[in-house]
């Protein structure tokens, strides 16, 4: 069924009787062609094989007669795999072979920017628009002569080796070009979010002990307030800001002054990178596999972030369990734009870097047509770039499908019918391993175009995706959405889908570098003796960090030992289905137990309802002295603006808007209508606040990967929430 096609339409009766011709006449017309097309889609889809392939076995318990024996994938039964490339175990000798391989070949590129146009308002703030042009690329050879310049500038410095090196800064080419330059020099990379606030990122630099900071023009406030707390930082190599360079900032210079003068060293990067060229010392890593190479910090969904300690083996066996399922070529264009100080984006490009693909940078500002800062007549990132593999949060994903969604249904009744129909039938004929070529050219070229239009895989992580959002993605984008399962602790990777497998709402089999245990969860039905097997997500092998930067203590709760092996305790609850794929379908942390002995899973919920189109966030509470559930909502402001028209609510104020007893009646009654096909009735939000204000990792309401800070959000609006239980 189309996503649209529920929705109740008032039509005249002249286009009830078009909408019920075009219906009559596709109908015929799809019969006829699925006659004629037989024989040629047997030979070019070889549907049978597609469905064979998508049910096929992928992952087996190593002991079929022991319940508690873990499970691996069916290409790593005897042995767990751990390396890229023979004699190469740390990543430093890893990025060497690919550039032996892949020298001359283009490797990272960055967009020129042709100008930047300020607008000034009222209130004294700025909104930039900028006019983009084309990319413009480095090989991997000369990337390389910019890590080894870069090492021996660092060296340079005296900067004792395995000292911490911290990188403060949005995504770019020269955030991955000192991260090599690390490595290269056997020092470890801490990484900090740059949306992160002053004391939290003052709290990180103090703990890391780290002498040097990379970090971007951006963050001079932060670091000029914070320059007397921060006595361990002794050196600052910076980038400057691509959207707002120093020369445009007054204040930006008087303050790079003043860190020049306060620090041992403050040098734009594309200076120092070249200060020490002609230095005629060798670069030497003595480097082990076992050698942490990233400090990582968490999330923190539930809590204050953990520095995860990431080795090089551990970093080497994700991505090559990744890359067994993720193929990639030098054919192939990444684009870079999620945080690399998140896990998933650190390991996406280097499976795409290590099969020869390039990657080009962006930005969420820039990403699209639409993004915030590009310039009325200039193609976004995708469009310009077309990237023909894309990774994105859940989030992102959601966005696009209510995006696409929303646009579709403010067109026309005939449109929005063509659109109903050909998404049918794109569907059925998906789900029975078959293409629909005329209809991707004819219906679908324009959605496919908002990526780009060469999009093959799209991955999706850090959360899971709800599988009306990802069947949207496949029909809409006509390509395979490989799902992934993991965490920092495990190198955000355990599992992920193959792109042959045509099911939804799992995320695969595990990855051919670990292996999955279901431990038993006390005081519920999950247990490894059901049918299918369920319980707490345990993982083992390579890919599991070594512990938590200076918190032995976190380290000894959450990994245990078991039959000699030492396995991360995720806290996330799965299933495992016949093929041997997993299926998320609980956490630990989210199971409530209400008053009346019901367990009500938050994340399920949640997963459930973002994909209504009034809904942009939601954050669903439980009261566990309580019968019923509540819900904090973000709304979405161009859906819920319409119905507040429709039920003539009397206010323009937005504020105003989401406080009206009418409108949050209504809201509540579709939030209901919509959960009772996928929801119990004891899971459905019985009362809901509507939040005016988007949250954000900004505003410490979400995490860089969008997800919610359940304990913050729920320490925000603890007024509203009691309110709702009053």
């Amino acid at each position: 069924m189309s996503p649209i096609s529920n929705m109740n339409n008032t039509v005249d009766n002249s286009k009830s009787l078009a909408i019920d011709t075009i219906r009559l006449l596709s109908k015929g017309a799809f019969k006829i062609s699925d006659i004629l097309t037989y024989p040629i889609h047997q030979i070019i889809d070889h549907p049978g094989r597609k469905i064979q392939k998508s049910k096929s076995i992928k992952g087996v318990r190593l002991n079929n007669e022991d319940i508690y024996s873990p499970f691996r994938n069916i290409n790593s039964i005897e042995k767990l795999s751990n390396l890229l490339f023979p004699d190469s175990p740390t990543l430093d000798k890893v990025w060497d072979r690919i550039v032996q391989l892949y020298g001359n070949n283009p490797c990272f590129g960055t967009r020129e920017i042709i100008k930047i146009y300020d607008n000034h308002k009222e209130d004294g703030k700025v909104f930039q628009k900028v006019k983009l042009g084309k990319y413009k690329w480095v090989t991997f050879n000369k990337v390389n002569d910019m890590v080894i310049n870069l090492s021996k500038s660092i060296k340079f410095l005296n900067i004792p080796k395995k000292s911490n090196v911290i990188i403060f800064a949005d995504t770019r080419a020269e955030w991955q070009i000192t991260a090599l330059a690390c490595y290269k020099s056997g020092y470890t990379v801490v990484t900090i979010y740059p949306t992160l606030g002053k004391e939290a990122v003052k709290d990180a630099i103090i703990e890391s002990d780290a002498p040097i900071i990379f970090t971007t023009s951006s963050h001079f406030d932060i670091i000029y307030d914070i320059s007397n707390d921060i006595p361990n930082i002794k050196h600052i190599i910076y980038f400057e800001d691509r959207f707002y360079p120093t020369y445009k900032d007054p204040t930006k210079g008087e303050k790079l002054i003043y860190l020049k003068n306060k620090f041992v060293t403050c040098e734009y990067f594309d200076d120092f990178i070249y200060k020490r060229e002609d230095y005629n010392d060798t670069i030497e890593c003595t480097s082990t596999d076992d050698d942490v190479c990233l400090i990582m910090y968490t999330s923190g969904s539930v809590g204050k972030p953990k520095g995860v300690l990431l080795t090089h083996k551990n970093v080497i066996a994700a991505v090559v369990g990744m890359s067994n399922v993720v193929k990639a070529t030098k054919k192939d264009t990444y684009i870079g734009y999620l945080p690399l100080a998140h896990i998933l984006e650190i390991c996406a490009e280097f499976i795409a870097l290590s099969q020869g693909a390039k990657v080009g940078y962006s930005s969420a500002q820039t990403l699209i047509d639409t993004a915030a800062k590009i310039y009325p007549g200039t193609k976004g990132d995708t469009r310009e770039l077309k990237p023909t593999i894309l990774a994105a949060v859940p989030a992102v994903m959601d966005r696009i499908y209510k995006a696409v969604l929303d646009k579709v249904s403010n067109s026309g009744k005939i449109s929005k019918e063509i659109f109903n129909i050909c998404y049918e039938r794109r569907l059925k004929r998906f789900e029975k391993g078959y293409s629909s070529l005329l209809i991707d050219r004819i219906i679908f070229k324009k959605i496919k175009n908002l990526l780009g239009g060469k999009v093959r895989l799209l991955i999706s992580g850090g959360a899971p995706l709800s599988p009306t959002s990802q069947r949207f993605m496949n029909i809409c984008f006509g390509c395979p959405v490989s799902q992934g399962y993991g965490l920092t602790e495990t190198c955000g990777a355990a599992a992920i889908t193959e792109g042959t497998d045509l099911s939804t709402g799992y995320v695969g089999a595990p990855l051919i570098c670990n292996e999955i245990y279901l431990k038993e969860c006390e005081n519920t039905d999950y247990k490894p003796s059901n049918v299918p097997p369920q319980g707490e997500i345990l993982i083992h092998g390579d890919n599991v960090c070594k512990g938590y930067y200076k918190n032995p203590k976190k380290t000894e709760e959450e990994f245990i030992i078991i039959n000699g092996k030492r396995y991360f305790c995720t806290g996330d609850i799965g299933e495992i289905r016949e093929d041997g794929s997993l299926k998320i379908i609980d956490r630990k942390k989210d199971l409530v137990k209400l008053s009346h002995g019901e367990y009500v899973s938050l994340g399920k919920v949640e997963a459930n309802l973002i994909t209504n189109k009034f809904v942009d966030t939601i954050c669903v509470y439980a009261n566990p002295n309580s019968s019923y559930v509540v819900a904090l909502v973000v709304p979405n402001k161009n859906a819920t603006i319409k119905l507040g028209n429709e039920l003539s609510c009397k206010t323009d104020d937005w504020e105003e808007l989401c406080k009206n007893k009418t409108l949050i009646d209504a809201f509540t009654n579709e939030l209901m209508t919509f959960g009772k096909n996928k929801l119990e009735k004891f899971e459905i939000p019985k009362k809901i606040f509507l939040c005016h204000e988007p949250w954000t990792s900004a505003n410490g309401l979400m995490t860089e990967a969008l997800k919610l800070k359940r304990n913050v959000i729920e320490k925000r609006f603890k007024k509203e929430i009691d309110s709702m239980y009053a």
